[in-house]
């Protein structure tokens, strides 16, 4: 499940994990976070791939996405990850 930034608040620490709850809760202070979205923990493929920060523009998304999807095949990818 996928959810806003906006609507985490630290009660969805079991879901979201502590990050994405502090993040929410920065929101609701009015402090100033990028938008984003947090992947609940029962839809999480936590260590099997790889994390891509920074890509900005349609390209650079677009190669951050085919780096996500080919990092299993990566020797530093979980070993259930590759199988």
């Amino acid at each position: 499940m996928i959810i806003d930034l906006e609507a985490v608040r630290a009660t969805d620490i079991p879901r979201v994990g502590g990050k994405g709850a502090n993040l929410g809760e920065m929101i609701a202070a009015g402090l100033p976070v990028p938008g984003g979205f947090c992947v609940t923990a029962d839809a999480s493929f936590a260590g099997q791939q790889q994390t891509i920060l920074g890509a900005v523009g349609a390209d650079a998304v677009l190669e951050a996405i085919r780096q996500y999807w080919a990092s299993p095949e990566q020797p530093r990818a979980s070993p259930t990850a590759r199988t």
